[in-house]
Parts: C-alpha cells; structure tokens; sequence
C-alpha cells in the first residue's frame, strides 16, 4: 500500500501499546435484529475486529481515537481521507482496516 509515512519510535510506541481504560473505542457488531457492543483498547484489537463481516465502529469515533488516545494523528487524517471514497459502511470499515494493517506491519506488530 505504502500510503503512511513510516513513523516515528514515539508514534511506534503508541501503537504497540493499549490505552488507558477509560480511553477506549466503542464498537460493535449487528446480528440480524440484535446488536452486541465491546470495548476496544488497541490498534491490534480494532483491526482484528474490523475482519468480522458485521463489525461497526462510528467512523468519526475512529478518527478521534486515533488522532486523541492513540496519538496517531497521520493515521487518523489517512482513515479520514479514506473515508471520502467510501460508498458503504462496510467499504469504509475496510477501508480503515487496510490502513490499520499497514500501520500494524510498519511497527513489526
């Protein structure tokens, strides 16, 4: 892909770590009628999540953790950008979740 700058070790070190408790980001996965939500408290974790079919975090909420807890603001303005391209949810939860990867293969995680 090679959209993201490769980042900084402090960045880096942001990344590998998860965020305090009260920092979380909210997501959740819809089942026919039904709709489960969860806690994420790390990139790993919103990326694992986001390979389900029926996952959903609010897109702006993402932005938000990544630019504000996570301390990833080039990421952050990445999945924003990608955001603009999206025709669907599902387009755009990928969307993030390739960017996420990409980030995640960058600091060897």
């Amino acid at each position: 892909m090679g959209t993201l700058n490769t980042p900084t070790p402090e960045v880096a070190e942001r990344v590998m770590r998860p965020v305090r408790p009260g920092d979380y980001v909210a997501a959740f996965r819809i089942n026919g009628r039904s709709r489960v939500g969860g806690r994420l408290f790390s990139l790993a974790q919103v990326h694992g999540f986001l390979g389900a079919d029926d996952a959903c975090l609010d897109p702006d909420g993402l932005v938000e953790w990544l630019a504000g807890p996570l301390g990833d603001s080039e990421l952050a303005e990445a999945v924003k950008a990608a955001y603009g391209s999206c025709s669907t949810g599902y387009e755009c939860m990928q969307a993030a979740r390739a960017l996420i990867g990409e980030r995640l293969a960058q600091v060897g995680s």
